[in-house]
């Protein structure tokens, strides 16, 4: 991995993990340069803005955690119910780990009010991809009315 490559994950790791300790809101460039050991300007060469930074950093956690979670309901190895459970283990699992990576989404949309559209959509984006992955996980499972609420 390049050094760009390295900084910008270097960043992203820490936005999250600071979020998730002091909020969105609180959280400053300051206290992800200190965490990451860069400087402002280097951080600022990554990402335009620390609304871009937390943005990417969203799409980075919402790809890691639907990868998983995709390859859970793949697994022809588990039941439905092990399959759904998985769900909740995992949320258990991140919580003891510091925090819960869906409620971070339920955060930054609570925190940003729909006024950072590239924040919004992540997180809208995670929401209705797990919907979806849940609906076909149910549907795939004989149950056809998955979407119905």
């Amino acid at each position: 991995m390049k050094r760009k490559e390295i900084n910008r994950q270097k960043a992203i790791d820490a936005t999250l993990s600071l979020c998730l300790k002091h909020s969105f809101h609180g959280t400053s460039i300051d206290a992800i340069a200190a965490e990451t050991g860069m400087s402002k300007a280097t951080i600022y060469r990554h990402f335009d803005s620390k609304e871009h930074l937390i943005a990417e950093a969203l799409e980075y956690y919402r790809n890691e955690f639907l990868t998983v979670l995709k390859s859970v309901f793949d697994d022809p190895e588990l039941s439905l119910k092990e399959k759904l459970g998985s769900q909740f283990i995992m949320l258990r699992e991140s919580f003891k780990n510091g925090g819960i990576v869906g409620s971070c989404f339920q955060n930054a949309h609570n925190e940003f009010c729909n006024n950072e559209p590239d924040i919004s959509k992540v997180c809208a984006g995670y929401k209705s991809e797990k919907i979806q992955l849940t609906a076909d996980l149910l549907t795939a499972h004989g149950i056809s009315n998955a979407l119905e609420r």
